[in-house]
C-alpha cells in the first residue's frame, strides 16, 4: 500500500495542474479628462457608439451613463482581454462584451470613463460563463477617440 501512495499523490497533482486557469485581476483605471463640456463629450460618445455599431440599451444623460446589452464578439481581436486558459492551456477567447461609459463634468470640462465586461464560455458540456479580465486597451482607445473628437473640433 505504501508504494502506491506516491503514485496516487502524483496523479492528483497532475490532474490539478491540468485544470483551467483564471485570468489575473488588474487595478481599476481612472477616467480620461477632456477639455470640453459634459454635453459635447456626451455627444461624442453617442456618435462613437453609432459608428462602431454598438446598440445602446441604457442611456441617461443626467447621470452620464451609457451601456449596451451583452454583444457577441466571436470575431473580435483577443488583444486587451484575458479569459484564462482551458484545461490544455489554450487561451479562452471572449464570447460576449458589455460596453459602458460614464461621462462626468460641467460646462467647461469633463471626464470620460469606458469599461468593458468580457465573458467567455467553458468548452466542456456545462458551457459555463467565465469572467474575463480586461487589460484596459479597448477602454483607453475609446477614451482617446472621444477626447480627440471633442478637443479636435
Amino acid at each position: 500500500m505504501r508504494s502506491r501512495l506516491p503514485v496516487l499523490i502524483a496523479i492528483v497533482a497532475a490532474a490539478a495542474a491540468c485544470g483551467p486557469t483564471q485570468p489575473a485581476r488588474v487595478a481599476p483605471r481612472p477616467g480620461t479628462p477632456v477639455s470640453a463640456s459634459q454635453s459635447k463629450t456626451w455627444d461624442a460618445v453617442i456618435q462613437l457608439f453609432a459608428e462602431r455599431n454598438l446598440p445602446i440599451k441604457n442611456m441617461d444623460r443626467a447621470s452620464g451613463f451609457i451601456a449596451t446589452d451583452p454583444l457577441g464578439v466571436d470575431n473580435v481581436s483577443h488583444d486587451g482581454v484575458d479569459c484564462g486558459k482551458d484545461v490544455v492551456h489554450y487561451p479562452n477567447p471572449p464570447r460576449l462584451a458589455t460596453y459602458s461609459v460614464f461621462v462626468r463634468g460641467d460646462s467647461t470640462s469633463s471626464t470620460v470613463k469606458a469599461a468593458v465586461h468580457w465573458t467567455s464560455q467553458s468548452d466542456d458540456q456545462k458551457r459555463l460563463l467565465l469572467e474575463c479580465t480586461t487589460t484596459g486597451a479597448w477602454e483607453a482607445a475609446f477614451e482617446r477617440d472621444v477626447k480627440a473628437r471633442v478637443e479636435g473640433e
